[in-house]
């Protein structure tokens, strides 16, 4: 039996698969024997055992669209999202009634011939069978997600990848049988895909469960490790909470943070930065894209500085890994942390890059798990999907660098072409490729949101019956408040479409035209 990961249709007397990013396709002509259903055997079961028979493919068909996706064997196929039914004698594919994974859209994931696109297009608007009803109009209007940089989905490859070990490779990595022992490899294979992507060697980094442990773990270690060098820390006035509430637990302790003013883009000086050090600091630490903005910091430039003055310099790179370039030998940094959900890994799972000499107390004790730098028993499953992430990340990062940018400037320039007096925010080119943080004047951007009724975003301030509240990050910047009480970020993904950004502007177009009236 072969194993194989792809999407099959059955179209015109043949099965096609089509494999996930393969840039392959294997037809397989074969006449479906309408005839041949044997007693008390469903359309399906036929279907499955005549290609069984006929390719040597074990094929299961889920009852529900996501078991569909996500069910594994080893002997298995996953079939995404097509099932089958029986008419007028033939087995007719149809689309599962949970469409929304899978749709028009997706099907950039999946390597199909141009000329089955029109035919996988009009067996998405097919009736279902169960109601007879059309997928309609509202299979396309799902809602638009534009709020990447919160979080994105799991990738499929990801979750594929991870399957394993959910239910067959359970083991723990610390016991020596073959259970154990199957579940440390993969930890260490994540590991090396890891390394290969950030240009560390992998004991420079340990998994730990997400951006904001790791950067707790990188601050207050070495301002523990550090404290007879001394007690002083540098950080940007722009940063994430899991950044600056730490530096706030740490001057409640007696330690000193100087919180460095940023320019009207977000991005720190570098004069001021060097004239903020003093014989007592110990840490730089400054975010390596901002989240709200897409800044980039010129974190190269502030480690050479650092380096200088024997100062450790960390950047918490939670937003910009898979998006541009992130490798510690360019950027020189001593600790970066690494966040799996904004990668389209999952939540609960992130990493710290440690170099090779940099002393850290520890944060979490217990057994001497991850070189005895952090306890606690590896959460396999998700570890194995930070690795897979990573190493789509290495094998597609320019592809998706440019679709990222083409749909954000896509975006900018619809928006630009619709209103006049709006403000993009952040710097012109230094800055992540898929974020647009856009300000309307005059207007309240809880109130624009309220009003896209099928777009996804986020907003950079809230309006109460007190005031205005501007996030820290416009206020650093002086983003004026007309515009700043205005701010909406919006951030695509790998996923998101020209077509997605259409509809977003006619839901945005109208939410900010009816505050624009009520004003």
């Amino acid at each position: 039996m072969k194993t194989v990961t792809a999407a099959i249709l059955i179209r015109e007397g043949r099965i096609l698969i089509a494999r996930r990013r393969a840039g392959t396709h294997q037809e397989f002509k074969w006449e479906f024997p309408g005839g041949k259903v044997e007693v008390g055997e469903t359309p399906e079961e036929c279907l499955k055992r005549e290609i069984k028979e006929e390719l040597q493919i074990e094929v299961r068909i889920g009852a529900f669209l996501w078991e569909s996706i996500y069910h594994y064997s080893q002997d298995s196929i996953r079939l995404l999202a097509y099932e089958t039914f029986w008419e007028s004698g033939e087995m007719v594919p149809t689309v599962h009634e949970a469409i929304e994974w899978v749709s028009v859209e997706d099907m950039k994931d999946y390597d199909f011939a141009p000329a089955d696109i029109p035919f996988v297009r009009k067996l998405i608007e097919r009736k279902t069978e169960s109601n007879g009803e059309c997928l309609k109009k509202e299979s396309k209007l799902k809602p638009i997600y534009l709020d990447y940089n919160a979080t994105t989905p799991i990738d499929p490859q990801v979750a594929g990848a991870m399957l394993p070990f959910i239910h067959e490779h359970f083991g723990n990595p610390s016991s020596s049988h073959v259970f154990g022992t199957k579940a440390k490899s993969a930890v260490e294979r994540a590991r090396k895909q890891i390394a290969e992507v950030l240009h560390c060697t992998p004991d420079e980094f340990i998994f730990t469960s997400g951006g904001s442990e790791s950067n707790n773990y990188a601050i207050k270690g070495v301002a523990r490790a550090y404290l007879g060098k001394g007690n002083h820390i540098i950080t940007s006035s722009v940063e994430h909470p899991a950044v600056t509430e730490v530096c706030r637990y740490l001057e409640g302790l007696g330690y000193e943070v100087t919180y460095l003013p940023v320019d009207s883009y977000g991005r720190v000086n570098l004069q001021e930065l060097e004239e903020a050090i003093t014989p007592k600091t110990i840490l730089i630490t400054v975010m390596h894209a901002n989240n709200e903005v897409g800044t980039i910091e010129p974190i190269r430039e502030i480690s050479l500085i650092a380096h200088r003055h024997g100062i450790l310099v960390h950047t918490d790179a939670a937003q910009s890994i898979g998006k541009i370039p992130v490798h510690v030998d360019d950027l020189g940094v001593d600790l970066l942390s690494v966040a799996g959900h904004k990668l389209y890994a999952p939540k609960g799972i992130g990493g710290l890059f440690i170099r090779s000499g940099v002393r850290l107390e520890k944060l979490i004790h217990g057994a001497n798990h991850e070189r005895n730098m952090r306890a606690g028993t590896e959460n396999v499953i998700e570890i194995v999907g930070l690795g897979e992430a990573f190493q789509m990340v290495g094998e597609n990062s320019q592809s998706y660098r440019e679709h990222l940018q083409k749909m954000r400037d896509l975006l900018e320039t619809r928006l630009k072409g619709e209103f006049a007096d709006i403000r993009i925010n952040g710097h012109p080119e230094m800055r992540l490729p898929n974020t647009s943080s856009v300000s309307f004047k005059g207007v309240g951007a809880n109130v624009i949101l309220a009003g896209m009724r099928n777009v996804a975003a986020s907003a950079g301030a809230a309006c109460h019956s007190e005031g205005v509240q501007v996030s820290s990050v416009l206020k650093a910047m002086g983003i004026p408040l007309e515009y700043a009480m205005g701010t909406i970020r919006f951030s695509v993904g790998r996923f998101t479409t020209a077509e997605e950004i259409d509809r977003a502007m006619e839901d945005i177009s109208s939410a900010v035209r009816d505050c624009a009236r009520q004003a």
